[in-house]
């Protein structure tokens, strides 16, 4: 049986500052209710240019996070939003367990 991701919901109008840029790529997040869009900062740092829009059941903060940088556009929430996060740690462990579980080396 493989782990169910724990939701911890935060209802988050407007900037969704933990996955914003610049922020440290320390999760993996889940929208789980509304609506957001990913957009990158103008170059004067006022107003962003919108990359991609998405609804419930997205992930969101990947790039990042398997990269190991540190995170590079903002996600903006359109109105109340649900959200689900899972620290780095237990986003690898999970990975580690499905490569074992399909004989690939963890």
């Amino acid at each position: 049986p493989y782990p169910v991701l724990a939701a911890r919901e935060a209802r988050q109008p407007g900037e969704l500052r933990d996955a914003g840029a610049g922020a440290p790529a320390d999760r993996l997040f889940f929208l789980l209710h509304g609506w957001a869009e990913v957009g990158l900062r103008n170059g004067s740092g006022e107003g962003h240019r919108r990359i991609r829009t998405f609804g419930a059941g997205t992930a969101f903060g990947e790039s990042a996070l398997f990269s190991g940088a540190r995170r590079t556009a903002d996600v903006i929430a359109d109105g109340p939003v649900g959200t689900s996060a899972e620290e780095a740690g237990e986003i690898r462990q999970l990975e580690a367990e499905a490569r074992r579980a399909v004989g690939l080396p963890g």
